[in-house]
């Protein structure tokens, strides 16, 4: 999918994913044209989003989530204004279906209707969300109606990893 010049995209993963390569991949397999890389940030550690990005001199601008000011929500918050601020989204996820913050992005990117406080008509708010799965290696855009495949049980990566 080609993405206007100027693109800020949103490069996020699943917490389980600890290798910057398949933010690497993703990144390749979703041919879009970043000029910005648009990351979360955590108290201990530098996503993989933003690791990437160093790697490749891309810009980063970062998203920290305000606990003190939204509690228990402050990572549903967050997803909602980096999707606000991006123009699309690249998102490695692992596979796991109970894994709400990662799934939450995913549903922020596609759906309108999960759009609140915007001062823009949020049938304009969905942003093109690339999905990449870890396990399978493989991804594609994903629209609203197969959303429900975030909730298809699959296997953690540490346990496929135990069987080999």
């Amino acid at each position: 999918m080609d993405a206007p010049l100027g693109t800020k995209v949103i490069i996020a993963h699943s917490a389980e994913i600890e290798n910057v390569e398949l933010i690497a991949q993703a990144v390749a397999a979703s041919e879009l044209h970043i000029s910005e890389a648009v990351v979360y940030t955590a108290r201990k550690y530098r996503s993989l989003g933003e690791l990437y990005a160093d790697s490749v001199s891309l810009p980063v601008r970062t998203f920290p989530v305000c606990w003190s000011a939204y509690g228990k929500h402050a990572v549903f918050m967050r997803n909602h204004d980096m999707v606000e601020y991006s123009d699309a989204a690249i998102v490695v996820w692992s596979g796991i279906p109970k894994k709400d913050e990662i799934r939450h992005l995913i549903r922020v990117c596609c759906h309108p209707a999960m759009h609140f406080n915007s001062s823009v008509d949020p049938k304009d708010r969905t942003i093109p969300c690339f999905v990449y799965h870890a396990q399978k290696q493989t991804g594609a855009f994903i629209s609203p109606e197969y959303l429900y495949l975030l909730d298809q049980k699959s296997e953690s990566p540490k346990k496929a990893r135990k069987k080999s």
